[in-house]
């Protein structure tokens, strides 16, 4: 597991870093910064001496600019305003090389001699032609080597450009041109002008589009007329037919008079003859009997009588008189009308329809005629707007020979050429100045580059990168200010860090036990590698390694001792490992014994008793680091019960290969790194010494730090 550092611990900020290595090569910085000093020093002194001249000039539309051809161009000036390309053709003409052989004056370009050219190219050089932003000026600066000589040359230059700006106007052949240009388009128009005119005579056409919006409007309105006439009409036609079926319907007469009349006469009648054929059944009956046939008949007349009687009384008489219907004379007088109407509406719609067909054919007549009288149209509108252009460029080209022979320009002298009695080149104050900046950025970047690059550490941030883990402690040279109070609080994070990383590797083993066994660890375990969750009954055995001889190693180590039996009241033991290995090449005996330091608080090797070791279980052929580790096992398993920790004071890498013999007497290693004094390969050579090791890597302490930035500088920061 790769060691945690303590919470304490952060990473040294960019400043510190930075200020840092300006210190530690403070030799190289402050030359850097001398060397660019001296450098400007002697530029300065050499530049020789300049001055300036300045002048300005105003752009203005005083007069038309446009160009010399045979297209339409806007002729209109406004007061002030002035277009950027305008003022960069200015810009340009004035730096132009012409110009500046003409201020020298020089001939044309072709035939000037190198010595002029050269002048000119100075001259060229000299001269700073710039547009004020936002404005319409034009400002100038010339260099050169007394302030008299600069407005001179100025001002020569000035008078050359107006110069060329004269020989630059139209050619005095453009109104002679445009003039002729434009009598023969005159006669082309009055050709294209005859040519519509006969065209429109011959189709009785004034205006095309006007008329055909005529016609579009009268088939249009021919249209509503047709569809109104012939809604109409069947209205007409559905009207008569309704009128014809109610003709059909209705009587030709109709009643006028109707009264009923009731049967009094025959009721009286039939009532008289009904008493008299009672009275006389009456009597039938006192003579015969009731079957004899005069009584049957009798009683038959009577039941006759009652019947005519009873329909008399419920059918009376009725009395009716009629008239020709007056609704039928109507129908018969409207069926009529509607004859009439119905004629006349579909005469209606057929003269609509007349009209109609003639309003198409004469849209299409102007349709067909549409294209040859726009193309007539269209030759006579270009041949007016080429009249019209003509003559416009011809005027033009007039006014503008006219303003040629004046020397009247659109570019004034606002400012006449003014010199500065101060030199402008050089600046020693400025020059210095920013010498010194260039040289502290310079100096810096240096600093760092140099800190960055070399092969040594410095930081633990450059440890931190060659090992990938982060660093557990700094601890600082003793003769560094508050080096005893600090050092003390990294001793505290070193033992933090090694007790955190020895935990996490008993819980991570403890884990792959129980995993692979599947039941609780067995009781022979080896030390170390114990699968009780319980804190452990032995002690932890150390290794401390450097690359290096001089880094500080037992330095650490003593001093780590000390801080762990005083403060942590822990039982610690100093094993010199080198010492041991000496003794045991000498002597072929890995035995030791320990003494007490009363003053420091935990035990170290006493070389004044020889204590002999058990030889059994030694492999054979093997070397003798190896030999010697395997003697070292059972000494340093009895040194886990009697201590808690058990520091080893292992030789450097380059001193002897012990170090990677001792991983599995040890329970890990913690490599010790001096400041400035091993190089980035012997780092690299202990860190993969380590990732052949059996025994993890607890952490990483960097010592022999040095703080070259003073004390209240670096709280500053």
């Amino acid at each position: 597991m790769p060691p945690q550092p303590s919470p304490n611990y952060s990473q040294p900020k960019i400043r510190q870093i930075v200020l840092e290595a300006i210190f530690r090569h403070e030799r190289l910085f402050w030359l850097t910064i001398a060397g660019i000093m001296l450098l400007v020093a002697v530029g300065t002194y050499l530049t020789p001496k300049k001055y300036q001249a300045d002048a300005k000039l105003m752009v203005q539309n005083v007069r038309s600019s446009s160009p010399l051809t045979t297209t339409a161009s806007d002729r209109l000036v406004t007061s002030g305003t002035v277009s950027a390309e305008q003022i960069s053709t200015q810009v340009e003409l004035l730096q132009s090389s012409v110009v500046a052989l003409r201020a020298l004056g020089a001939g044309p370009a072709g035939s000037v001699s190198r010595e002029k050219s050269r002048e000119a190219e100075k001259l060229e050089k000299a001269l700073t032609v710039e547009a004020v932003h936002q404005t319409n000026l034009i400002e100038l600066k010339l260099l050169g080597d007394s302030p008299e000589q600069a407005a001179d040359q100025l001002r020569r230059l000035i008078d050359a450009y107006f110069t060329e700006r004269a020989g630059s106007g139209l050619s005095a052949g453009a109104a002679s041109f445009f003039d002729e240009q434009l009598r023969f388009k005159q006669r082309q128009l009055q050709v294209d002008q005859e040519l519509l005119s006969d065209f429109q005579v011959k189709h009785g056409i004034s205006d095309l589009d006007e008329e055909k919006k005529l016609q579009t409007e009268r088939i249009s309105s021919l249209i509503n007329q047709s569809l109104l006439a012939q809604t109409q009409l069947a209205a007409q036609r559905s009207r008569a037919e309704t009128n014809r079926r109610q003709l059909v319907l209705t009587p030709t007469r109709s009643s006028t008079i109707q009264r009923s009349i009731t049967n009094q006469y025959s009721q009286e009648h039939l009532g008289t003859e009904l008493v008299d054929l009672q009275n006389h059944l009456t009597e039938l009956q006192k003579r015969y009997p009731e079957t004899d046939r005069q009584v049957i008949e009798t009683k038959e007349k009577i039941e006759t009588v009652k019947k005519a009687e009873a329909g008399a009384r419920s059918a009376p008489a009725t009395e009716e008189a009629t008239d020709v219907n007056p609704i039928y004379q109507q129908l018969s007088a409207a069926l009529a009308a509607s004859a009439g109407e119905m004629s006349a509406g579909a005469a209606e719609v057929a003269k609509i329809n007349e009209h109609l067909e003639d309003a198409r054919h004469r849209l299409e007549e102007l349709n067909v005629a549409t294209s040859q009288y726009d193309a007539l149209k269209r030759d006579v509108a270009e041949a007016q707007r080429d009249f019209d252009v003509y003559a416009q460029k011809r005027d033009e080209a007039r006014v503008s020979e006219e303003l040629d022979k004046a020397r009247m320009f659109d570019v004034s002298v606002v400012q006449p050429p003014i010199s500065q009695s101060n030199q402008i080149r050089p600046r020693p104050k400025l020059y210095m100045a920013a010498g010194l900046v260039f040289g502290f950025m310079l100096a810096t970047l240096l600093a760092i580059y140099v800190d960055t690059s070399s092969e040594m550490v410095y930081l633990p941030s450059q440890l931190d990168g060659l090992t990938g883990v982060r660093t557990v402690a700094t601890v600082a040279e003793d003769d560094q200010a508050n080096a005893s109070s600090a050092n003390a609080i990294a001793y505290r994070r070193i033992l933090l860090a090694i007790r955190n990383a020895l935990r996490h590797r008993e819980q991570e083993i403890v884990a792959q036990t129980k995993g692979l066994l599947g039941g609780p660890t067995p009781e022979n375990a080896p030390p170390g590698q114990n699968g009780s969750a319980e804190p452990m009954s032995y002690g932890r055995c150390i290794a401390f390694v450097s690359p290096l001889q001089g880094e500080g190693v037992t330095y650490i180590v003593n001093h780590l001792a000390e801080e762990a039996a005083r403060q942590a009241s822990f039982r610690v033991v100093v094993i010199d490992a080198a010492l041991l290995l000496r003794q045991f090449a000498e002597k072929g005996d890995a035995g030791f014994a320990l003494k007490k330091d009363k003053r420091a608080g935990y035990w170290e090797l006493d070389t004044t008793i020889e204590v002999p070791d058990s030889k059994n279980h030694i492999p054979r052929g093997t070397s003798l680091q190896e030999v010697f580790s395997w003697r070292l096992r059972p000494m340093m398993a009895q040194l886990r019960l009697d201590f808690d920790y058990v520091l080893l004071d292992c030789p450097s890498l380059a001193e002897s290969t012990l170090s990677g013999e001792l991983d599995r007497v040890v329970d890990g290693y913690v490599g010790v790194v001096g400041a400035g004094y091993s190089r980035k390969q012997n780092i690299h050579g202990m860190a993969a010494m380590f990732e052949e090791a059996s025994a993890p890597v607890l952490g990483y302490v960097l010592t022999r730090r040095r703080y070259p930035v003073p004390t209240w500088l670096h709280r500053l920061i």
